[in-house]
């Protein structure tokens, strides 16, 4: 024997007993319609914030971590030093270039 399908049965039951409880079948059976629906919708919506989470997860990935910051810190303040040294090297060079300089005008002017 075959299970009967409460759905098909129900409709034909509640015209017998009356209208009233017809009307409460209703009301129950939208009811868990609009459940259903808003459980499908929010489905979706966990479905597309879960591929928007996946997108971020792989942005991130290619992101520079902490170690990797601290690693360009010191990589920068190495490189200030040496062109501050570079510096006072090329302003001690200017400063002979120009003292030669002066000298040949000097020279040029006798």
């Amino acid at each position: 024997m075959e299970p009967i399908d409460l759905g098909s049965v129900m409709p034909v039951l509640l015209s017998i007993v009356g209208p009233g409880v017809g009307a409460v079948y209703t009301y129950f059976a939208t009811r868990s319609a609009r459940a259903d629906k808003a459980l499908a919708d929010l489905g979706k919506r966990i479905d597309e914030l879960d591929k928007r989470v996946g997108k971020l997860e792989g942005e991130m990935a290619h992101l520079p971590n902490k170690d990797l910051i601290t690693e360009l810190r010191l990589a920068l303040a190495k490189l200030e030093g040496t062109v501050g040294a570079l510096n006072e090297r090329v302003g001690g060079v200017a400063h002979t270039v120009g003292l030669i300089d002066e000298s040949l005008r000097r020279e040029v002017v006798r």
